[in-house]
């Protein structure tokens, strides 16, 4: 038991840092609103942003605890290839919604043209133009394209 505890520890240490490195890069300096909170779960469900606490809650199954083996300790800064494991991954999406609520993206016609082509690559609530207007916002300071993150994520 007390090295699943480490181990979780140190997975939630991993996350938070990624957190920390990829909002600076996806947000302007100086940001009117405060980071939001990691609540990081280690058992099968959604991850979800709930903006009305400023918080991106994660979801971790039992199963995916070892794809952080490799990673933990390693932080992402630029996405120029795709190395994330399913936690990583889950995080940015939901850095996306964060955006998306908080900062309340321009909707340009480029975002609509993307959310036309690729609006099925997810499913639930949020999902709409603002989503793909912070998608489109956050991804030059990324190193990837909206495109490649639409299908990544």
């Amino acid at each position: 038991m007390p090295n699943l505890i480490r181990t979780f520890c140190k997975i939630l240490n991993h996350l938070q840092a990624q957190y920390d490195v990829w909002s600076k890069m996806i947000y302007p300096p100086g940001r009117p609103f405060p980071p939001s909170r990691l609540d990081v779960r280690f058992e099968v469900g959604t991850s979800g942003y709930v903006k009305s606490k400023h918080k991106i809650v994660l979801y971790i199954p039992p199963g995916n605890i070892e794809d952080f083996d490799k990673r933990v300790g390693q932080v992402i800064k630029r996405l120029d290839r795709w190395i994330l494991c399913g936690g990583e991954i889950e995080l940015l999406h939901e850095m996306m919604h964060e955006r998306q609520y908080k900062e309340q993206p321009r909707v340009s016609d480029d975002v609509r043209c993307l959310y036309k082509n690729y609006a099925d690559q997810f499913s639930g609530p949020g999902h709409d133009e603002e989503f793909f207007s912070a998608i489109v916002a956050s991804t030059p300071s990324l190193g990837i394209s909206p495109v490649d993150l639409i299908k990544n994520t």
